[in-house]
């Protein structure tokens, strides 16, 4: 018999290889108290969620998935009566299956009658409908039930057997059915929060490239002003000229014009101050938003590394996972990668205080980050 993973995990009959959502959560069909269903569904969940063998970790996920569907179905009347008909027809139609093979002689022995209730049982359905499919079945196919005894009985055993065969491989398939969509939705969910987690490093990359650019154009503002100061001095009178035209003035004309110089050389003297400390103050902020652009574009390549790792190397994604875990257990234990993506936005106000710094005061929180949103996207996959 293949391996019965409900009955390993959630200890239900062995026999019972797909169950429906009144099996998975081991309540009767009778049963519609809110109150109760909710109770074991929590039993249930606890259960799973204490089960830590890394063998069953995408059917866990999967397990969890189909207990919360089971619970919303059942504690809400209307999904509730829309599920039970067609769970009633799905079922119904592979115990159809199962006689149909049986009845291929005519003929349906105790034993084999025996055995389609049971499997009917193990299909979720009621007494009174399953033999009322044996009934329609047999009307349907001429057939007549018969005693099991000689070599008529081993031949409907056979055949008993073979049509258990076939519904245990029609019940795998529809399992493996589930579990595909069930990884095809969780792919889904990863693809949308890289895509947004893309679209924000991407804005913010283009914000940091706007507030580049503007200070690029200051700093070209500033270079003009400093060619319009240069020119203003080169039309300056020179001090040689200064000292002719002393020779030639009165003592009074000589002050003025001293006067005059020294007033002109004052402003000239403090506008190139002012200019030279502008250009140091726009250059500065130049520096700045470039580095929060590159540290920005490092987080975004970080954090699709992390993802990206899964995809190429699962096998080392897997191997710096578990040694991530590691070293979060060790240093709190309760540290997951949403955590470590709160460290990396908290490490931004400090990162954007010491951008304009010396490089070793600035790299040191980005190459933190990075690391972080590095171990963020491996603790994700």
């Amino acid at each position: 018999m293949p391996e019965n993973r409900f009955h390993e995990l959630l200890g239900l009959p062995e026999e019972v290889t797909d169950p429906d959502y009144y099996q998975l959560l081991a309540v009767e069909r009778a049963v519609t108290d809110s109150a109760a269903i909710e109770a074991r569904f929590k039993e249930q969940m606890t259960r799973v969620q204490h089960i830590e063998n890394p063998r069953h970790k995408e059917f866990l996920e999967f397990l969890k998935g189909e207990l919360k569907r089971a619970r919303s179905i059942l504690t809400d009347d209307a999904r509730r009566r829309e599920y039970d008909q067609e769970l009633t027809e799905e079922r119904g139609e592979e115990l159809r299956k199962i006689l149909s093979h049986m009845l291929v002689d005519g003929k349906l022995s105790s034993v084999a009658e025996v055995s389609v209730i049971a499997e009917g049982r193990n299909l979720g359905l009621e007494g009174t409908f399953i033999r009322k499919v044996v009934d329609e079945e047999l009307q349907k196919a001429g057939a007549k039930r018969v005693s099991a005894n000689g070599s008529a009985g081993e031949t409907q055993v056979f055949q008993n057997k073979k049509a258990q065969d076939i519904a245990r491989q029609v019940q795998e398939a529809r399992l493996q059915t589930r579990l595909a969509q069930t990884r095809a939705h969780i792919a889904e969910i990863h693809q949308k929060k890289a895509e947004e987690q893309v679209q924000a490093v991407m804005q913010k990359a283009r914000q940091a490239e706007t507030h580049k650019k503007r200070a690029e154009e200051q700093v070209m503002v500033a270079r003009d002003k400093a060619k319009q100061a240069e020119e203003l001095a080169r039309k300056a009178i020179t001090r040689e000229h200064v000292a002719a035209a002393k020779v030639q003035m009165s003592e009074q004309e000589r002050r003025q014009i001293e006067k005059r110089f020294a007033v002109s050389e004052t402003r000239l003297q403090a506008y190139a101050e002012a200019s030279n400390a502008e250009l140091e103050l726009i250059r500065a902020r130049g520096i700045r938003w470039t580095r929060l652009a590159v540290s920005y574009a490092a987080l975004f390549v970080a954090g699709v590394a992390g993802d990206a790792i899964w995809a190429l190397l699962p096998g080392a994604a897997a191997a710096l996972k578990g040694d991530i875990q590691g070293l979060l257990g060790r240093a709190g234990g309760a540290l997951t990668g949403v955590h470590l993506l709160a460290g990396v936005a908290v490490l931004v106000v400090p990162l954007h205080l010491l951008a304009a710094r010396k490089r070793p005061f600035f790299a040191a929180p980005l190459l933190v980050m990075v690391a972080l949103a590095l171990a963020a996207g491996l603790l994700r996959g």
